[in-house]
């Protein structure tokens, strides 16, 4: 369980990072502390701009990954019997190896996937059937519900690179660019060279850790990279997103009155539902290189793309006034003006960014009515909820929030998760949740009032609005806009 600091403030375990005399390579090690029990587990990234950026990238890296979970699924056959479990996978910054289960048996087990990655041969049966499990995949993403499009479509809008499930879907289908030549070529870039980063929990010793590490990197043979090779995906306010060059192949994007819109229409001629994300994007405040020192700070209404994160205070005051907001909107929106089954309005977390969004699945409504509708509840909050609040229910829901982050990991894997997360983003904030946990208890009904009146007020000075409309064909043809995008 965290430790106690002076005043009761609870503390998380940090992990330590460990020196090591192999270039392109970091290590980190979290003992077992109270949990004791002979369990552990590996996790590594391998860092490499060649996993993803393109459509290419993506769709190969995502072949290679899958060829090689199927041939360590034939060689690690009897890993679960003997209590141990092992993935790969592929994210924006590389591949993500695991290995956990019995401590004497995890390093050992997870030495084998570089291995098998180093020495995978490919197969064209196989390629074949895993392409079109991929092809499957990509064709059913275009099925989803108009909610998950509109979220989609602004996902894609305000991160910066990333790649269109059209775009992979195209590539995939290209006989002669998504072949088995071009993924032998893409696999030697993968293997080629990387930064080798891993993080080593459980029943370990530092000792240990840094020599899996280096054992790892060594029997990948890469050639070593910097930490910063494979920089994350950004997210852009909406006024910078409006500009980006990259188009969606499904949704039009332009700028109109100072916010972003995108507008979509759903694929099944057949869907009766009509959806809507509305997003005030807050920002990021405090910018920290990855890594590395402080830079200046962007205000929240830049158009300069940022890569840090926000102050606690300030995601505090953010949390703290989603929570609130939630049942109003869920009243107001679903119960009162019955809109639509799904309702929610919560913070959308794009990277480091944040800020408050509303979204309504509707039957019954079309999207440019429900943005109205959103936007009158929006002032109908202010004028009604806010000034309402009492300082009990503040208190209330501040003390759920705060707990909720306090609540100690029940086990290994659930202590790993959050330090992994800062790993893999290179922020390294290890009391981040703690450091929210007392900005939360701390969060006033004026400071609510004046992020709201600053950020998401129809006439807030810093309002940054982003909306994602997404059509049914009855709603597309009785406002005339094309089905087809």
């Amino acid at each position: 369980p965290p430790a106690e600091e002076g005043g009761g403030r609870r503390r998380r375990r940090e992990p330590t990072e460990l020196a090591s005399g192999a270039a392109g390579v970091r290590a980190w090690h979290l003992g077992v502390g109270g949990f004791a029990r002979p369990k552990a587990s590996a996790l590594v990234l391998l860092r490499t701009p060649a996993a993803a950026g393109t459509a290419r990238r993506v769709v190969l890296s995502s072949l290679a990954a899958e060829l090689l979970d199927d041939t360590l699924g034939t060689a690690l056959a009897a890993a679960p019997d003997a209590g141990a479990g092992w993935s790969v996978g592929v994210h924006p910054g590389g591949l993500v190896f695991q290995a956990s289960g019995y401590s004497q048996r995890v390093q050992g087990l997870a030495l084998e996937l570089p291995k098998a990655l180093a020495s995978l041969e490919l197969d064209e049966e196989r390629f074949s059937l895993h392409r079109e499990l991929l092809l499957k995949a990509l064709r059913n993403r275009r099925e989803e519900r108009p909610l998950w499009q509109a979220q989609y479509e602004l996902s894609f809008a305000m991160s910066r690179p990333t790649v269109h499930y059209e775009h992979a879907l195209a590539f995939a289908a290209d006989d002669g660019a998504c072949s088995l030549a071009a993924l032998r070529s893409h696999l030697d870039d993968l293997r080629a060279a990387g930064f080798v980063e891993a993080l080593v929990h459980g029943n370990a010793l530092e000792g240990e850790a840094r020599t899996f590490s280096e054992e790892w990197a060594g029997a990948l043979g890469a050639a070593p990279l910097e930490a910063d090779a494979a920089p994350l995906p950004q997210t852009l306010p909406p006024a910078a997103a409006s500009e980006r060059l990259e188009a969606s192949p499904r949704a039009r994007r332009w700028l109109e009155g100072g916010a972003m819109r995108l507008r979509s229409v759903a694929s099944n001629p057949g869907e009766k539902n009509s959806a809507i994300e509305l997003h005030l994007h807050l920002g990021e405040l405090e910018l920290e290189r990855r890594g590395g020192g402080a830079v200046e700070p962007v205000p929240s209404h830049s158009t300069l793309p940022s890569t840090g994160e926000l102050e606690p205070r300030e995601e505090a005051r953010l949390r703290l006034l989603a929570s609130v907001a939630s049942k109003d909107a869920f009243h107001c929106l679903r119960t009162v003006r019955q809109l639509g089954y799904v309702v929610q309005c919560g913070v959308r977390s794009m990277g480091a960014a944040r800020g408050l969004s509303v979204l309504i699945q509707s039957a019954v409504a079309s999207p440019t009515e429900l943005e109205r509708h959103i936007e009158e509840w929006l002032a109908e909050f202010r004028a009604t909820g806010l000034e309402a609040l009492t300082d009990d229910r503040l208190a209330d829901t501040a003390f759920a929030l705060s707990s909720n982050l306090l609540e100690p990991p029940r086990s290994l894997a659930q202590e790993a998760a959050p330090i992994w997360g800062e790993i893999i983003e290179q922020t390294h904030r290890w009391q981040r949740e703690v450091e929210l946990a007392t900005e939360l208890r701390a969060v006033n009904k004026a400071e609510l009032i004046a992020l709201f009146d600053e950020h998401f007020a129809a006439a807030a000075p810093s309002r940054q609005k982003a909306v994602s409309l997404c059509y049914s064909h009855p709603d597309a043809e009785a406002e005339g806009v094309p089905c087809e995008q």
